[in-house]
C-alpha cells in the first residue's frame, strides 16, 4: 500500500497512481468530520478510505473516474458535495452552484471553478492556506491536442487569483503543493498566447 503523506498536523492525503491512473485523496481532520477531497478509483485508495475512522464529509472535484470511481461505490458519507456535472454520473450527493462555507476548528471553503478541463469542478479552500484544484489547471484533450477555452481559462485565472491561499494542490503532478504565484503565472502565460479570431488556445507543442 502508498505511504501517506502529511502535509501539516491533520492534513495529510493518499498520493496519486499512474497504473490504474487514481487521483490524490486529501484529507484535513475537522472537529467533527473528516474533510475528504476526491476519493481515488484504485483498490488501495478504497482501502485507506475505508480505514479511517470518523464521520466523512467528501467533496468531489469534478466528474472523471480517476477522482470519483470510490464515490460510486460502497463506502459510507454523511455528505457528499459535487459539481452539476457530476451528478450525472454518480446521481447522488448535494450539488454546489454557489459557493458554500463551514467552519468546522478549520475553515472550509467550497467554491465552483470555471476551467477547460472538466464542467462542473469544485475548488475547496482550507483555512485560507491550501487550496484543492483537482486537475482544473489542465486543458482538455480534443483529438489528441491539448486545448484551453480562452473565456474559461480568463475566468479560472480571475477566481484563482481572489482566492485568499498561499498554496494550490494539483493532482496528478510530483509537486503536488504549488505556490499560488508559481499557478498564477503559468496560467497568464498560457492566456498570453491566444489568438485574435479563435475561442481556443492550443498548447499541444509548447508543452
Amino acid at each position: 500500500m502508498q505511504e501517506v503523506i502529511e502535509v501539516e498536523d491533520g492534513i495529510f492525503y493518499f498520493p496519486s497512481s499512474e497504473n490504474p491512473i487514481s487521483a490524490e485523496v486529501c484529507v484535513i481532520k475537522g472537529n467533527e468530520k473528516l474533510w475528504i477531497y476526491d476519493a481515488g478509483c484504485t483498490s488501495a485508495s478504497m482501502e485507506f478510505l475505508q480505514n479511517l475512522e470518523g464521520r466523512k464529509n467528501f467533496v468531489i472535484s469534478h466528474f472523471h473516474p480517476d477522482h470519483m470511481g470510490n464515490i460510486i461505490k460502497d463506502i459510507s458519507f454523511e455528505n457528499l458535495f459535487i459539481g452539476k456535472n457530476t451528478f450525472r454520473y454518480c446521481h447522488k450527493g448535494s450539488v454546489v452552484s454557489e459557493p458554500l462555507e463551514f467552519d468546522d476548528g478549520v475553515k472550509i471553503k467550497i467554491v465552483p471553478l470555471p476551467n477547460s478541463h472538466a464542467k462542473g469542478s469544485l475548488l475547496m479552500q482550507v483555512n485560507k492556506k491550501y487550496t484543492l484544484v483537482g486537475d482544473a489547471l489542465y486543458a482538455q484533450i480534443k483529438l489528441n491536442r491539448q486545448i484551453y477555452n480562452q473565456q474559461l481559462l480568463k475566468q479560472e485565472i480571475e477566481l484563482l487569483r481572489s482566492i485568499e491561499t498561499e498554496f494550490f494542490l494539483v493532482s496528478h503532478t510530483p509537486r503536488f503543493i504549488q505556490k499560488k504565484e508559481r499557478v498564477i503565472s503559468r496560467l497568464e502565460f498560457i492566456y498570453s498566447m491566444r489568438k485574435s479570431g479563435s475561442t481556443e488556445i492550443d498548447i499541444s507543442e509548447k508543452f
